[in-house]
């Protein structure tokens, strides 16, 4: 696939699933921007450090107003492991790839979002 010819631009933000923010995780909203020729950007999700047994708990993030791109599955689900095990461990990332190199800003196209632990997916179209 290649990568925009153009700046691509996508919103994103954090809801509450079994996960509420901010007992359970930091929410969180902003805009990612893609250079021309980029292909990935790293989402991170603060996880709050509390004595209560977080495994399990989800969150979603979910893309929204693409700019330069369509979005073809516009949300992921995060899930939090015991944060008990690990104080101060970590936050969850997510990382975009697979932006194109190239685009005409009309077409449709994929990218793939990973997290830095594993989740469980849903989808959403756009």
């Amino acid at each position: 696939m290649a990568a925009a010819t153009e700046t691509v631009t996508v919103d994103y933000a954090t809801s509450d699933g079994t996960a509420t923010a901010p007992a359970d995780y930091a929410s969180t909203s902003a805009t990612l921007t893609f250079a021309v020729g980029e292909t990935s950007k790293t989402v991170s999700v603060a996880i709050v450090d509390d004595s209560v047994e977080d495994d399990g708990e989800t969150f979603t993030l979910t893309l929204s107003n693409a700019s330069g791109a369509t979005i073809a599955d516009a949300s992921a689900t995060g899930t939090i492991r015991n944060t008990e095990e690990t104080p101060g461990g970590p936050a969850l990332t997510a990382s975009f790839s697979g932006m194109p190199t190239e685009h005409d800003g009309q077409s449709v196209f994929s990218f793939r979002v990973e997290f830095s632990e594993d989740i469980e997916t849903s989808s959403m179209s756009p």
